[in-house]
């Protein structure tokens, strides 16, 4: 149940930055994929999501502590191990907290003003 309630929390911060990025660029929609694409494919590299992070360089080791999904993602594994007590629990929740609480602000004021 941790692990849904961590991935809802940044879902949600994902899909305000997502509504900023759309409606920024309402007209064609190259904008949005572009940085999508742009933005995204970076990030998911960094997360230690498809490769293994601490096998890398020094540089990727530290632009991967910048990534705040590279947290969560730490944070699930050690969840679906079963090690709640492991410090990147609180990291990774620490991480979707801030996602979230950036992304809906800046969804919910691009909405006001694009409506």
């Amino acid at each position: 149940m941790a692990r849904l309630v961590l991935l809802t929390v940044l879902g949600a911060g994902l899909g305000g930055l997502s509504f900023v990025l759309a409606i920024a660029s309402r007209p064609g929609g190259e904008l949005f994929f572009g940085v999508t694409q742009l933005v995204m494919f970076p990030l998911v590299l960094l997360s230690g999501l498809l490769l293994p992070v601490e096998t890398g360089p020094g540089w990727l080791r530290g632009a991967a502590a910048l990534n705040p999904l590279f947290y969560v993602v730490e944070a699930e594994r050690s969840l679906f191990a079963g090690r709640f007590t492991d410090p990147a629990v609180p990291y990774g929740v620490l991480a979707a907290g801030v996602v979230a609480a950036v992304g809906l602000a800046l969804g919910v004021r691009a909405m006001r003003r694009g409506i």
